[in-house]
């Protein structure tokens, strides 16, 4: 699999997460709902991530992954900034 598709599947699921209100500050306090949800997006669309215990190559590449995501992407209340509006 690609990097480029794993990284559009991350983007999808956290535009998810947002959308149903469950985007966190920071990917560590992600709640245990939003959790499942990204992990079950994420391991139906890239079986690989199934094959280690507790998904903890998922966690580690969304950890790193997710703070410039945010930035770009969610205002400070962790909303979706309007498609084509950026941060100021």
């Amino acid at each position: 699999e690609s990097l480029k598709a794993i990284r559009q599947t991350l983007h999808g699921a956290w535009t998810k997460l947002a959308n149903q209100g469950k985007a966190p500050q920071m990917w560590g306090t992600l709640s245990a709902s939003g959790s499942e949800l990204f992990t079950s997006l994420m391991e139906a669309a890239h079986p690989l991530f199934k094959l280690v215990e507790d998904s903890w190559k998922l966690k580690i590449f969304a950890t790193h992954s997710y703070p410039s995501w945010h930035a770009t992407h969610l205002n400070v209340n962790c909303q979706l900034l309007p498609k084509g509006k950026k941060k100021c």
